[in-house]
């Protein structure tokens, strides 16, 4: 009569001792490999900007969807936890994500139900320069833009000076103020003074004022290396490299015993 095969009890508590040890060698992995957020809610061209920056530098940055109660779609940059400060250097220099300027969307969504005159003029020249501001931005290697517009003060009649009827007005004025990277292609000044002329009524090309500014940018920092035997990694990625050879070896090991354990029993049992 063949027995039945039944694993000893000192056998099946190792069993079922072994399945925590994976457990806890999988949340070490994880905890060493796994991403962190190093940006969030973020429109999906910001998204791009910082990941493209960030994976120029040689990290591995992934871009993440996330909810929005809004409806518009939203993003995050996350980065494996040994590269964040890098990831953060990286943002900083590059000036990334760009900051919203407000708009005429903002400006119609903001305010009091009834402004005063002087106030839905502030905020609509603040509106003017944003969306000019925008469509500078637009251009590559633009880093940052800003636009300030200056319009006249209303005109006065002096009734006791005559002559003040015959002097000619005063006309709008705008400055410009621009950020660029170093090898960037921009247009003009002409051009600039140009766009800008021609969204403000009665401002002549000439009284825009164009000021470049070039970015302040360092060389990337050298990549670190660690030996792993006869393995040279990136010093980042080495703690998730351990990590898996270690949850490698550790499976080896109770894969080797149990097929050990398993001939051995197979033995006793066509002994007896």
């Amino acid at each position: 009569m063949r027995r039945r095969f039944e694993p000893s009890l000192p056998v099946a508590r190792a069993a079922s001792l072994r399945y925590p040890v994976l457990v806890a060698l999988l949340t070490q992995a994880c905890g060493s490999g796994c991403s962190t957020t190093l940006h969030g809610d973020l429109t999906e061209e910001n998204a791009n900007e910082a990941l493209l920056a960030l994976r120029d530098r040689g990290l591995t940055a992934s871009k993440v969807g996330e909810s929005s109660p809004g409806g518009q779609p939203r993003f995050r940059i996350e980065l494996p936890p040994a590269q964040m400060d890098e990831g953060l250097a990286v943002l900083a220099e590059s000036h990334l994500p760009r900051t919203a300027q407000p708009g005429f969307s903002e400006f119609l969504r903001s305010g009091r139900l009834v402004p005063s005159s002087s106030e839905e003029q502030v905020r609509l020249l603040a509106a003017l320069g944003g969306e000019l501001a925008r469509s500078l931005e637009a251009v590559d290697g633009l880093v940052r833009a800003r636009v300030h517009i200056a319009l006249p003060a209303a005109r006065s009649v002096d009734f006791n000076r005559p002559s003040s009827l015959k002097e000619p007005p005063s006309q709008p004025r705008a400055s410009v103020l621009i950020k660029h990277t170093k090898d960037a292609l921009l247009p003009s000044d002409s051009h600039i003074q140009a766009l800008i002329s021609g969204a403000v009524q009665d401002l002549p090309a000439s009284n825009v004022t164009v000021v470049r500014v070039p970015a302040t940018s360092r060389p990337p920092a050298p990549r670190q290396w660690s030996q792993i035997g006869p393995v040279t990694v990136a010093k980042d990625s080495a703690p998730a490299l351990k990590a898996t050879l270690g949850l490698l070896l550790s499976l080896n090991l109770v894969l080797g015993g149990g097929l050990l354990w398993a001939l051995r029993r197979y033995r006793v049992l066509s002994k007896a």
